[in-house]
């Protein structure tokens, strides 16, 4: 096996656990942001005035799907904080007099929507890369240790035989075997 070679199967075990890390990440963000956005817009159906109360913000509670969102978010007049990792669109709320737009807000960080998504696979496969790692440099290394001497790109092995630095046998004559071992 060639360095080469080791290094294209580490790439094809990374690439796709970052993709569907990153994949799974961002389907779990729209998720959140979508019972965000429905939870409000059914909260802003019952409110009844400009002023946010605490039956408006157990109203949007008790919308949303999410255990931790129900942890962790809430109702507030639309801001533009950029502050927040998550955050609902704007909803306008009026009563032929009066107008107002809110938004929720969720306190989750990245690292947070990161744990929440579903990583079984992108896991899997970074396992799976850092163990042919782990195979990779043992085997490289284990290769090297059979080396008696080196000379440029040509090693003399235990086995008392030339090879290149990538492993392949090297076939002299006997004079220039013999010249080489002097």
């Amino acid at each position: 096996m060639k360095r080469i070679h080791a290094a294209i199967v580490l790439f094809l075990l990374l690439a796709p656990s970052l993709f569907m890390g990153l994949r799974n990440y961002d389907n779990k963000r729209a998720e959140l942001l979508c019972d965000m956005n429905q939870a409000l817009a059914k909260t802003i159906e019952r409110q009844m005035s400009i002023e946010i109360s605490p039956e408006t913000i157990q109203n949007y509670l008790s919308y949303l799907h999410e255990p931790t969102l129900k942890e962790r978010s809430y109702v507030y007049y639309a801001m533009d904080s950029q502050d927040s990792v998550l955050f609902s669109e704007r909803l306008l709320w009026s009563d032929g007099q009066a107008e107002c737009e809110f938004r929720s807000y969720a306190t989750l960080s990245a690292a947070s929507i990161w744990a929440l998504s579903d990583q079984r696979w992108s896991l899997s496969f970074l396992l799976l890369a850092l163990a042919w790692a782990v195979f990779s440099v043992r085997y490289f290394h284990r290769r090297m240790e059979d080396v008696v001497a080196r000379m440029g790109t040509l090693v003399l092995s235990a086995d008392d035989r030339f090879y290149t630095t990538q492993g392949a046998p090297v076939h002299l004559t006997p004079m220039q075997e013999q010249l080489l071992r002097m």
